[in-house]
């Protein structure tokens, strides 16, 4: 693979701390400009506004319905334009298509290391009209389809990454993954040049620590779930640190999906929303998973006025209407 290798850094120092409303705010001066990191408390404290009006249950599939073959331990789960979802699901190393009304469409893959073929897929990334892009986990690199499952390309390199958990593409077409073994977000061009490499072990501020998944917004910034250190780390699309959102002592950020006004976030125990500005509404919890047949939310999709949840201990699949 051609092209430059570029390191981020995490940028300046802190300056002070100050009380707001919606937590403790740092402001961090650098080279590039103003970075901030804000602390939510516990992640279920005063600050936190709470809803669930905003999402209406619409259906849950568990592949049980009508004797299909359920999903075994999913990884991701994405949702087109046309509402069709794709599902990384990685015990099966397959691809699971589920159409509008929730049923089991298509199916692509089988154990193996050729074209078509899967080893323990972790995501999958169906944006702007694109390609249907999978991180192919155990086979170390991605794998690019059309939105009929014919294969096109790979992508994979051992210098660039290994162990694909997650990725996503903007709106430029540049590929952002997040490596699970190296823990950091490599970004590719679309020729499948390296460019870059942000959040390692000596990214400073913007060092990620259990990082789960990548999410892009289309043209401005990069924002990664980090796991059991209940963070959401932000990052400009060249791998500056933005900001590190920190939702509590406790929080499992396990799924993290952008939107028009902010980042939805799939929290293990709950589902919330990250607006641009910086505050968080959490929805609702697992009393209120339960009624959907789910266990947890460990991914999550949206598009339009659909969001879609994933189950990775139950295999389910649950869509919600989104009331804008």
């Amino acid at each position: 693979m051609s092209g430059s290798r570029l390191k981020c850094r995490g940028i300046g120092f802190q300056l002070s701390r100050l009380r707001k409303p919606y937590g403790n705010v740092a402001f961090l001066f650098g080279m590039v400009g103003l970075a901030i990191v804000i602390s939510r408390g516990n992640g279920y404290g005063q600050d936190l506004v709470r809803s669930e009006s905003k999402l209406m249950p619409i259906r849950t599939w568990t592949g049980k319905e009508a004797n299909q073959a359920p999903l075994r331990n999913p990884g991701g789960i994405c949702i087109d334009s046309e509402g069709i979802v794709y599902v990384a699901d990685t015990g099966n190393h397959r691809i699971a298509v589920l159409d509008t009304a929730g049923r089991l469409s298509r199916e692509m893959g089988g154990l193996g290391v050729g074209a078509y073929q899967l080893n323990r897929p972790s995501d999958v990334s169906a944006k702007l009209g694109l390609d249907l892009l999978v991180a192919d986990t155990g086979n170390d690199r991605i794998q690019r389809f059309n939105r009929r499952l014919g294969y096109i390309s790979t992508i994979s390199s051992d210098d660039a990454f290994t162990q694909p958990i997650s990725v996503d593409v903007s709106s430029f077409g540049d590929l952002f993954i997040l490596d699970g073994s190296r823990k950091q977000i490599v970004k590719i061009d679309a020729l499948g040049s390296q460019l870059l490499l942000f959040g390692g072990i000596e990214s400073g501020d913007g060092e990620l620590h259990d990082p789960k998944d990548v999410s892009v917004w289309s043209q401005e910034s990069v924002w990664v779930a980090d796991g059991v250190s209940g963070n959401v780390v932000q990052f400009d699309l060249f791998g500056n640190f933005l900001a590190r959102y920190h939702l509590g002592d406790g929080v499992d950020v396990r799924g993290v999906v952008c939107d028009v006004d902010g980042v939805w976030i799939a929290a293990h125990d709950r589902v919330g929303f990250l607006s641009y500005r910086g505050k968080v509404d959490w929805y609702f919890g697992q009393d209120h998973l339960r009624t959907m047949s789910l266990v947890a939310a460990d991914d999550i999709a949206v598009s339009q006025d659909q969001l879609v949840l994933l189950d990775a201990t139950s295999g389910a699949v649950a869509w919600f209407r989104l009331k804008k």
